[in-house]
């Protein structure tokens, strides 16, 4: 279709793509240099389970018309994996024909999911850091330590922001929100609530070791 010196179309051609969104038709005519368009694709399935949440297009259909008859002929198509931390699958409609649709899958790749593991990892982690800490003082006020209260608004504030850093930004109401971060805050509050009452604790006890 290409002539070899020019690298110039031989004949007209047509490439109409087709999928669940508009279709997206170009042409060429003779002796042009065919050209790279973009095809939107509409990806389908739950974003609410991140970061095992697998997407999937409709079918996909790529239709030549070459030369003056213009006659339509089913394309043979390469896809190439360019999208990084993704994993994409590519099967047909029926795999026993040639010239049956493409359905193109999607799911996070394993080192993404592993990055956002260590994350929730990290997130649990915090939270249980601060009870502990929180308990022990409660349990014995002597060894109340004033500086740690910044560090319980620290831990606070550090939440929200690693939540954003996840890779493929979840989307806020997912099942991480519901199962992991929100009760992360709520034990670095209750943490912090405790931990205030362990220094009232304490106060308490030195006012009355120093009373007459």
């Amino acid at each position: 279709m290409v002539d070899e010196s020019t690298y110039a179309l031989k004949q007209d051609l047509t490439v109409a793509v087709t999928s669940v969104v508009t279709p997206v038709r170009r042409t060429w005519t003779k002796g042009m240099l065919p050209g790279v368009f973009p095809v939107p694709l509409t990806l389908a399935r739950t974003v609410e389970r991140w970061p095992f949440d697998s997407y999937h297009t409709g079918p996909i259909t790529v239709t030549l018309f070459v030369g003056a008859s213009q006659t339509p002929e089913r394309a043979n198509v390469t896809f190439n994996d360019l999208v990084g931390g993704w994993k994409i699958n590519v099967t047909r409609v029926n795999p026993a024909n040639d010239s049956s649709p493409y359905i193109i899958e999607l799911r996070r790749a394993a080192s993404t999911m592993v990055f956002a593991v260590v994350i929730l990892s990290i997130f649990v982690a915090i939270a249980v850091a601060g009870l502990y800490v929180a308990i022990q003082t409660f349990r014995h006020p002597t060894s109340f330590q004033s500086p740690l209260a910044t560090w319980y608004a620290a831990m606070l504030f550090a939440v929200v922001p690693l939540r954003n850093a996840l890779p493929g930004s979840p989307a806020f109401g997912s099942w991480i929100d519901l199962t992991i971060v929100l009760w992360v805050l709520v034990a670095l509050v209750a943490s912090m609530l405790l931990y205030i009452a362990a220094w009232q604790r304490a106060l308490s006890n030195a006012r009355a070791s120093t009373s007459p």
